[in-house]
């Protein structure tokens, strides 16, 4: 007898790891909401000065909250690699999915994990400013994606956890999710000063690739949530350094070049630094 009471938590509990970048987005466009209509109905220098300072204690607080769900998300993964009880809800969890026969089988995930990014340089390239122009924009996802990588397919080949559906010793983390979160976080990055809602949009569709990698049955749930804290801390990683890398690439300094490259296949970024 299936319970479905049970899979209904533990698909409650995979949405609400996943959602934690989105909701705190909206949450932030719900705060930022208030603030505006509050200085808009009011000419009183003091409550302005105080609604100010409310919402500079919320940015802090975002910021520090930016960091550590990724960081714990990632932490979540790698504990789950030896962990039993977490092992076990992995288990269970695609377990319980396959015997309710609510697993997908499709390849869309394949195409949409790079939506979030795409939404960004379509944006641009509409007229729509963003915080850099085209050709930094597309350097900084291409590094995002290096880092991102570097850090993903050398912990598959260690780990060597077996997927749940093939023999293949590659599931951690997902590759997939890490892509779609790296991606959500580009457009934040760009446009989120913009609107919330675009940084919310585009993490809301990073979760349902993730949630789509656990319903293909192509990962367990851990793999997924350290997927996207990965994809998201990389992406932070390469526009917390861009500005001190930038300083050494300004025109006029021909002591370091960047260049892209497209070799079997692939995409590649060259950076040399001549002393």
């Amino acid at each position: 007898m299936i319970n479905r009471k049970n899979i209904e938590s533990k698909i409650r509990i995979i949405f609400v790891a996943l959602c934690c970048p989105a909701l705190l987005y909206s949450q932030e466009a719900d705060t930022l909401g208030v603030v505006s209509e509050i200085i808009t109905e009011t000419d009183t220098v003091g409550i302005v000065t105080e609604v100010v300072e409310t919402k500079t204690s919320f940015q802090k607080a975002r910021e520090i909250a930016e960091i550590t769900l990724p960081s714990l998300m990632v932490v979540y993964g790698v504990v789950s690699i030896e962990n039993g009880a977490l092992k076990e809800l992995d288990s269970s969890t695609g377990n319980e999915l396959s015997e309710d026969h609510l697993l997908l089988y499709h390849k869309i995930d394949d195409y949409m994990q790079y939506s979030p990014a795409a939404a960004a340089f379509v944006m641009n390239l509409a007229g729509v400013k963003s915080k850099h122009k085209l050709g930094e924009m597309a350097l900084l996802y291409a590094l995002s994606n290096g880092v991102m990588g570097g850090v993903v397919y050398p912990l598959k080949n260690t780990v060597e956890r077996k997927r749940p559906d093939s023999f293949r010793q590659n599931s951690f983390p997902s590759g997939h999710t890490a892509t779609a979160f790296a991606a959500a976080e580009f457009l934040h990055q760009e446009y989120g000063e913009q609107s919330p809602w675009i940084s919310a949009g585009g993490f809301t569709m990073a979760t349902l690739i993730g949630f789509s990698r656990v319903f293909n049955n192509r990962h367990w749930v851990s793999d997924v949530v350290a997927g996207a804290g990965i994809g998201i801390l990389s992406t932070k990683l390469v526009y917390w350094g861009y500005p001190y890398l930038k300083k050494m690439v300004l025109p006029g300094n021909d002591r370091a070049i960047v260049f892209p490259a497209y070799e079997n296949g692939n995409v590649e970024i060259y950076f040399s630094l001549y002393f």
